[in-house]
């Protein structure tokens, strides 16, 4: 529901008045299901791609937190699904080019951690020396060092 307002809002806002905005719903901690989401989208040009998800979960809640690629659930969900859709959505992005995307971030990104980018099998809960917040800050440093690489590479 609060995806169809934003949707809806962004249309309203719109100096051309309209177009067409829709979510496209999938698990972004689940690779799988961004990769099927991707698929909805096969040779469709894509004007503008918005990533921009972010969660913090509480270790000692329900764990464990790795996904099924054995990846710390929040940095799975906060960077590494949005960097492959993003890798997936790249050609249809070029048919609509001009074109834009949009990474959000956060100030936190300052106390990520660049020694536990990609560390796979790892998560928060065997980092003892980590916590819940630096993997939320590194993850968000990860989306800004994703920005600067597009920004290279196109």
């Amino acid at each position: 529901l609060r995806c169809e307002q934003a949707c809806e809002a962004i249309v309203r806002s719109s100096p051309a008045g309209g177009g067409k905005v829709e979510p496209l719903p999938m698990d972004l901690s689940d690779f799988d299901s961004v990769r099927e989401a991707a698929k909805q989208l096969e040779g469709k040009p894509l004007k503008y791609l918005f990533l921009n998800a972010g969660m913090v979960y509480k270790v000692k809640e329900t764990g464990p937190w790795m996904n099924a690629g054995g990846y710390d659930m929040l940095f799975a969900s906060n960077f590494l699904g949005h960097f492959l859709l993003c890798e997936l959505l790249i050609a249809n992005l070029k048919m609509a080019a001009p074109s834009r995307i949009v990474i959000t971030s956060s100030n936190a990104h300052w106390i990520g951690r660049e020694d536990f980018l990609f560390r796979k099998g790892a998560s928060l809960e065997q980092a003892n020396d980590f916590t819940r917040f630096q993997m939320y800050a590194t993850s968000k440093l990860a989306n800004i060092l994703h920005a600067y690489e597009l920004q290279r590479r196109f």
